[in-house]
């Protein structure tokens, strides 16, 4: 654990909470679906308790994963059989979710789906982009319909999960100090490295770049002339000042072993072949109990949160009437 990290769980937690489009099928797979194996009438997927989904309704939920998700249905063979078991957990569990909900009194209304999609539509295609979401809803097989209940769903999941885990009790200053005193040996701002860089298409290209910096060229020079990345080139190839994990492998790994002032590469990454140079290096510093202690509180808040909606839907989950047909039974977990 590193300052980076503190607050990992508690980013998942309010990502449940507050996030706008938190996919409803992640859910699914974090429990244990309990379920009664029996014939379920033909073209039926699955039921929970009195509900029934169709394979027709559950594509047209897959379908809406698409377009909003990203999440897409490998094509063929045992990928694509786990796949389609999977949303069918997800589904069965949403519905879990929604019956939960609407007897708490939880209801979206309309305008708050369409809001909901309107900030879809622009974080994901830009400001004029309700044209690209019909265009990729005819692509996947969804209509707006579906588009809009899926948000509905989201919008009455996260209502829900900030519901349940209301009564969490706060954590204290005890309690953050206990957290700190356990993890003593990682409570450190990560050591830091301030980079330039050059990246360029091919290798050779990479090897030239090299050379005329180990010749004396101006790095900065170099970066401004030949670099492929506009934003770093502007800027005389400055990455500014970084941490290990916030870099792609292997250039983490190269930039982090060569000393202040070495150049370092060719390393290829996703962007290209890279000629580094490391400025300035921060050694890592340990952090005092008073520096973090926020963190850890809400690192702690985060993972009561996570266990009381975890405990309270595997609940709900063991008392409901879950029931697929064959080719959409869950597989058990490992």
């Amino acid at each position: 654990m590193n300052l980076s990290s503190l607050g990992s769980t508690q980013k998942i937690v309010l990502g449940m909470v507050a996030t706008l489009l938190l996919p409803v099928v992640t859910v699914g797979l974090l429990v244990l679906v309990v379920t009664r194996l029996t014939a379920l009438p033909e073209g039926v997927a699955l039921r929970v308790g009195h509900t029934e989904v169709s394979e027709q309704e559950l594509r047209q939920r897959m379908d809406a994963f698409d377009a909003l998700y990203g999440i897409e249905a490998p094509k063929d063979g045992p990928a694509r059989d786990s796949f389609i078991r999977e949303s069918a957990k997800a589904v069965a569990v949403s519905i879990v979710i929604d019956q939960a909900a609407k007897q708490r009194g939880i209801v979206i209304s309309d305008k708050a789906a369409q809001d909901g999609l309107n900030e879809l539509i622009e974080r994901k295609f830009g400001p004029t982009g309700r044209d690209g979401l019909v265009t990729l809803l005819g692509q996947v097989g969804a209509s707006m319909r579906n588009v809009l209940d899926e948000i509905k769903r989201q919008q009455s999941f996260n209502q829900l999960v900030s519901q349940v885990a209301s009564d969490v009790p706060e954590p204290t200053e005890a309690d953050a100090k206990a957290r700190y005193d356990a993890n003593r040996a990682a409570m450190v701002l990560p050591s830091q490295r301030r980079l330039s860089n050059v990246v360029v298409s091919t290798d050779a290209d990479a090897q030239m770049v090299l050379r005329r910096a180990q010749s004396g060229t101006d790095f900065g020079a170099l970066a401004k002339a030949l670099s492929l990345d506009q934003v770093s080139r502007d800027v005389a190839g400055d990455l500014g000042y970084v941490t290990r994990d916030q870099l792609e492998d292997p250039y983490a790994q190269a930039a982090f072993a060569a000393p202040a002032g070495e150049l370092f590469g060719p390393v290829r990454t996703k962007s290209g072949w890279n000629v580094g140079k490391v400025v300035e290096v921060r050694p890592e510093v340990p952090l005092a109990f008073a520096q973090v202690q926020e963190q850890l509180r809400e690192q702690l808040r985060g993972e009561r949160q996570t266990k009381a909606w975890n405990d309270w839907l595997a609940h709900r989950l063991r008392d409901a009437d879950l029931r697929y047909a064959d080719d959409y039974q869950p597989q058990p977990s490992p």
